[in-house]
Order: structure tokens, then sequence, then C-alpha cells
């Protein structure tokens, strides 16, 4: 594609100019039809009803539809690779045009699929409350896979990435090689971005809960890195870089923050697969409805968030940042919204996820342990308030 006035197609076929700029419409017109994402077609080309049906539509976009667009994807990329233009490359552009159609089928199909699988009436409460029987498809499951769903947007960028390198690709391989790397950078992240929509589709509820419990020890145990920097002047630096405290009364305080941390920790590995998840004989789904569903599932983001205020104010009482200093009486709440975070998840894992285990011995020790860590995790807060309520001002200097 070096010389575009001498490359044409053997006897009366279009010429390889002609062929490129078909394929450069055709992304063209693919970019402008998916430029909004989950946009409802004027005809529907899937009908469902009913729960069976959507539970096949959800099967079909899983093995079939977004596998497929990959695949489309990835080949359509491999045939406009500057080497592979080399051989043949009128044969190489046929194909991608043969393709292009075949992935706008299979996109409206994945695009009519997600509209049923996830109607907008899956933001009611009434939904969201009374969906406990409904195992993958609950309203949580499917707005998270919603939400999840890159792909459609992402791919818009694909297309606008081949359109570019498509058209500078006759004036020579060296001008193009940056642009068809950008368009098989944007490629891969969709692939990557539909690769992950599959995996998370095929997760059951346990699976979910074994991930939000498994991603909440990696951070906490990130927060009581800092903790200790806080506190220990000889530890490695934090993530956060605290300059150690130096007063002893803040010090104490910030020590006692140390076993908050971790039974916060230890809570949600007993929900990790290290945990009541890792118990063979429980099922793949629990009685929780999404409300709950998504207060033990989304509790980790509110507690660390909580947390990582906490450990900036302890830094603070120490080393304002700004003219204003921090106000004493804020921090003892901070602490009692951590524990408030966990009251409803406790509750949905006493109530729906200890109940499952048949071992009679291993269901009591679950029991005993959650009572236990209620009471230790409440005698934590309790202590870290009365020595936050009996800090002076004084202490401060």
């Amino acid at each position: 594609m070096e010389n575009p006035t001498n490359i044409t197609s053997a006897g009366s076929g279009p010429t390889l100019e002609y062929l490129g700029e078909l394929v450069i419409q055709g992304f063209g017109n693919l970019k402008r039809k998916y430029d909004c994402k989950l946009t409802p077609a004027p005809t529907r080309t899937i009908s469902v009803d009913g729960v069976n049906s959507r539970e096949i539509l959800c099967d079909r976009l899983r093995s079939t539809l977004l596998p497929l667009c990959k695949d489309q994807l990835t080949t359509i990329l491999n045939l406009l690779e500057p080497a592979s233009m080399q051989n043949e490359p009128e044969s190489k552009l046929k194909r991608v045009l043969e393709i292009q159609p075949e992935l706008d089928y299979n996109m409206t199909q994945i695009n009519s699929a997600v509209l049923v699988i996830c109607p907008e009436s899956l933001s009611s409460s009434y939904d969201q409350t009374n969906d406990h029987h409904l195992k993958q498809l609950k309203a949580y499951r499917l707005l998270e896979f919603k939400r999840k769903f890159h792909a459609l947007g992402s791919i818009c960028d694909v297309f606008q990435a081949a359109s570019q390198y498509m058209e500078v690709a006759p004036e020579g391989l060296s001008r193009a090689g940056r642009l068809f790397d950008d368009y098989k950078r944007n490629t891969k992240t969709t692939v990557n971005w539909i690769e992950k929509t599959i995996k998370h589709s095929n997760k059951t509820e346990l699976d979910v809960i074994a991930d939000c419990g498994a991603t909440a020890v990696f951070r906490i145990d990130c927060q009581l890195v800092d903790l200790v920097s806080l506190i220990d002047p000889a530890a490695p630096p934090g993530y956060s870089d605290f300059e150690a405290l130096t007063g002893q009364p803040i010090i104490n305080l910030a020590k006692s923050v140390v076993p908050l941390v971790r039974l916060l920790g230890f809570f949600y590995k007993k929900l990790s697969k290290q945990g009541i998840v890792n118990c063979h004989t429980l099922p793949s789904f629990t009685q929780m409805n999404s409300i709950q569903l998504k207060c033990l599932c989304e509790s980790p983001g509110k507690v660390m968030r909580d947390l990582a205020e906490l450990l900036t104010s302890l830094h603070e009482l120490e080393y304002p940042f700004g003219d204003v200093p921090v106000d004493i009486r804020t921090i003892p709440q901070r602490a009692e919204r951590i524990a408030g975070h966990l009251e409803a998840p406790l509750l949905s894992v006493v109530l729906y996820l200890v109940p499952l285990i048949n071992n009679l011995p291993e269901k009591d020790y679950y029991l005993d342990w959650f009572s236990t860590w209620n009471t230790q995790i409440n005698i934590a807060v309790q202590n870290f308030v009365q020595l936050a309520k009996h800090l002076r001002q004084d202490d401060l200097a």
C-alpha cells in the first residue's frame, strides 16, 4: 500500500483504493450507529417474556454473542495489520467488508439483549426487594452487569481508530504504523472489556460475595500499613505518605484504631474464599434480595472511605492541612460510622449465608464467630470513642 496509484486489482475488479474507501465508510457507519450506548433500536430484534427466557438470553449473550463480537474485532484487526496487508491486500479488504455487516448485526443483537435483560424497571425499589428467588437475575446483579458493560462504548473508539489508520495506510507504512498501534490498543481494550463482561456474567452470587471479601481484605491491609506508619516512626512509609505522629496522646489514640482495623479485616476474610464461601456444601445463590446484596457488596467502599478519613484526621491533628484545625468531635463519629456500615451486612450474613451450611458443627462455629466478632468490634469502637472524647485541645500542641 506504499503507492496506491500503481496498485490495482487484477482484471476488472475494484481498485485497492476503492476497497479501502468502502472499508473506511463501513467503520464510519458503525461508529455513527453505536455512538449512543444501549439506545433502543427502532425495531426490537429480540423479544422475550418471563424469567426463564431472560435466563436463556443471558446465556446466549455470554456464550455466543459476546465471544463472537470479540472474534470479529480480532479478525478484522489481524486482516488490516500492515504486514498482513502486504500480501493479497484486496482479498483482506474484501473479507473486512464481509465481516462489517456481520459485526453490525451481532452488535444489534448484543444491544437488544442487554436492554431486555436489564430493563429500566430494575431500578425500582419493588424489583429490588422482591427478587430474592431470582438467582443470577436479581436486580443488583443485572444493574452491575449493565454498569460494567463498557464494550459497546469503547467499541466506537475501535471504529474511529480503524478509520484513521485506513485513511493514511496508502500513504506509507511508516506513517500508518503509529495509527495502527492506536487501533490495535483500542481493539485490545475493547476485547478485554468483553472478556471481563463474560467473566462477570458467569459468576455466582457466592463468587461475587467472595470477591467483595477478598478486595476488602486487600484494601484494609493497605490502610493498616498507613496506620502503622502513623504510629511507628521506624515503620516503612505507608501508601498515603503520612508523617509519624510524635505526641503521645495522639499516638495512643491512633494505636486504639489498630484493633478496629484488624477486626474489619477479619470480617471480610470470613466472606472470602478463605472463609465461609469456601464451605463445599454451599449453594451458588442466597435468599438475599438485591438491596441486601448491594448493601453487603458495597459496604467495603463505605468502610474504606470513612477509615481513610479517620486516618487522615488523626494525621491532621498533629499536621494540620491549611488554617482550619480538625474538629475533634468528628473523629469519634467516623469510627461509629464505620461500625454502622457493617450492621446490615452482618445481619445478612447471619440470616442468609450461615444457614446455608449443612454441617451443624461448622454452622455453629460461624454463628459463634460472628457473634463474638460483633461484641469485639463494638468494644473496639467504644474504646476509641472514649479516648477521643477525652482528648483535649492542649494534647494537640
